[in-house]
């Protein structure tokens, strides 16, 4: 195939999602992505508070993409400098409170998490690891 045309391109709304997530991207040693995997696990924790409060959030959601970052985060080693940068791009995303949508206050709160996500994932050739 000479052209290829993602599936899963980074959504361009809202606007900040490239700008951040670009941001969010650096290469790490791979000793240190090991400091995500308690980061990962304190985020679906917070969200898991917050679900309390805030019923809209979509737990089963938030679970699938804890695992996804888990996935990425274990064969993070083994990828070129360029999806290194990508993968903890992705997880700091997700991890951060000041993403593009507000997971809280939207039903799709957690859309320009997962389209970030699955974007990496489908760059890296991994189809097993996409959420839909």
């Amino acid at each position: 195939m000479i052209f290829w045309r993602r599936k899963y391109p980074l959504p361009k709304f809202p606007r900040t999602v490239v700008s951040q997530f670009q941001e969010f991207c650096e290469e790490l040693p791979d000793e240190r992505v090991e400091e995500f995997l308690p980061e990962v696990a304190e985020c679906i924790e917070h969200f898991r508070e917050l679900s309390t409060q805030f019923p809209i959030l979509n737990m089963q959601l938030v679970e699938r993409i804890g695992e996804v970052c888990v996935e990425l985060l274990k064969i993070y080693p083994q990828c070129s400098p360029r999806h290194k940068k990508m993968i903890v791009g992705a997880i700091r995303y997700f991890a951060s409170v000041e993403d593009s949508l507000s997971e809280t206050t939207y039903a799709s709160g957690l859309d320009d998490d997962v389209r970030v996500l699955n974007h990496v994932i489908e760059d890296l050739k991994r189809d097993d690891l996409l959420i839909t």
